[in-house]
């Protein structure tokens, strides 16, 4: 179940990320696909970007996204598929001691180091 700062963060999530993700085939073939919290937490999430040609080429861009102090949201590029043209999608994301772990479809492991991402606002 979201909570209420999840939900708003969700919306300011997914316009970013539409903002500054990649665009090849327009408002049909371009998304950003549904934004994951770990458990507990609203200012640190993970988001998927797709973007294809409509015809036969498209990439996935996994994003981590944070709340900095000045309300403003901070975003990392974690992962894309690019080289390989395939798709992954975000399975889990956690807090682990010090970083955010995000494990994919295609079974990777990312960890982002929590004091990597700069002003974030304290979890």
């Amino acid at each position: 179940m979201e909570t209420e700062g999840q939900k708003e963060m969700y919306k300011r999530v997914r316009a970013h990320v539409d903002r500054i993700g990649p665009h090849i085939g327009g408002p049909t073939c371009d998304y950003t696909d549904g934004v994951h919290f770990p458990d507990g937490v609203t200012n640190v999430c993970a988001v998927r970007r797709f973007a294809e040609n409509g015809r036969d080429y498209g990439y996935d861009t996994i994003y981590v996204l944070w709340l900095k102090h000045n309300g403003e949201l901070g975003c990392r590029e974690v992962t894309n598929t690019k080289p390989t043209k395939g798709y992954v999608s975000i399975v889990t994301i956690k807090i682990s001691g010090a970083d955010v772990e995000l494990c994919l479809s295609d079974e990777s492991v990312w960890k982002v180091p929590l004091k990597s991402l700069p002003d974030l606002v304290k979890i």
